[in-house]
């Protein structure tokens, strides 16, 4: 064996470590507590991204809970779907990668749509009983250009946003309008958790209310949901430029209705500083 040759396992354990994928995905998109955990050794760490890395079955279980019922209709009618597996010798275990895609069907709308892509670079090891479970599970969502493991020449630059001429096509798209007033609502509510994982799985953090205009960041900025703000200024998605109908920034939001002066100096920085990098003059409101 050649230096860069990797090790190979048997087809039979190839297949069990699909199999395990199968059984994970099954567990999670129905609610089966039980069977999720099962696909986990006890030590097991399942890393989400917004969720932080929850090491062991405790903590995947109350992640688990938090996923399903917070905001039940966000992920109710989940698929997640693996193909294109890469799977090597790794130690006493493997490493198993794939693509994903998260189909979903909105059962408010009756109508099917893709929630999200991305890949999962897995840590899998053969248990005293025979079966294969993960030792860790790690999810790369693709919600920014700096996610997609790209090899080429790097010609799109990270942190582009889905922009004014694709959020009005969004906004007209039925199910997107119901994942959107559920996303606008979690912000409103100060659900830090269900906002990142809705940014996590793709959703566009700029999404825009269709009557008001206001964003995520405009409403979080309002109810003084300092978690909130924080995860859309981290996400590193925001267009801090974007006004509501009445040509509001969310700086001014947070300073009038927040009343949360420190928050609005904070956002006030990133809309200055975005519109600078843009060669944009900003203003207070904008000229007519």
């Amino acid at each position: 064996m050649t230096p860069t040759t990797k090790e190979k396992l048997p087809v039979e354990d190839r297949l069990d470590i699909q199999e395990l994928f199968a059984r994970y995905a099954w567990a999670l998109d129905l609610g089966d507590s039980a069977g999720v955990l099962d696909c986990f050794t006890e030590d097991g760490v399942l890393d989400h991204l917004w969720q932080g890395k929850l090491e062991g079955h405790e903590a995947i279980a109350g992640a688990l809970q938090e996923l399903w019922y917070d905001r039940p209709s966000w992920w109710y009618g989940r698929q997640h779907l693996a193909n294109h597996f890469l799977i090597d010798k790794d130690g006493d275990g493997a490493r198993a990668q794939a693509f994903f895609s998260i189909v979903q069907y909105n059962v408010e709308y009756r109508t099917n749509f893709v929630f999200g892509i991305g890949t999962w670079d897995n840590r899998c090891v053969r248990e005293p009983d025979v079966v294969y479970r993960f030792r860790l599970v790690q999810v790369n969502a693709w919600t920014d250009a700096r996610r997609v493991p790209w090899k080429g020449e790097q010609r799109i630059e990270a942190g582009e946003y889905i922009d004014d001429e694709l959020l009005p096509q969004l906004r007209d798209d039925r199910a997107m309008n119901g994942l959107g007033r559920e996303f606008l609502t979690a912000a409103e509510r100060g659900n830090a958790s269900i906002v990142g994982a809705f940014i996590e799985e793709g959703f566009p953090a700029n999404y825009q209310d269709r009557q008001s205009d206001e964003t995520a960041l405009h409403i979080a900025a309002a109810t003084r949901a300092r978690k909130v703000l924080r995860v859309l200024i981290e996400c590193g998605l925001c267009n801090f430029l974007l006004r509501d109908k009445g040509g509001r920034l969310a700086s001014e939001l947070a300073y009038l209705f927040g009343h949360d002066p420190a928050a609005s100096r904070l956002l006030g920085r990133k809309e200055r500083k975005q519109a600078e990098d843009q060669g944009i003059v900003l203003t207070r409101r904008p000229k007519t």
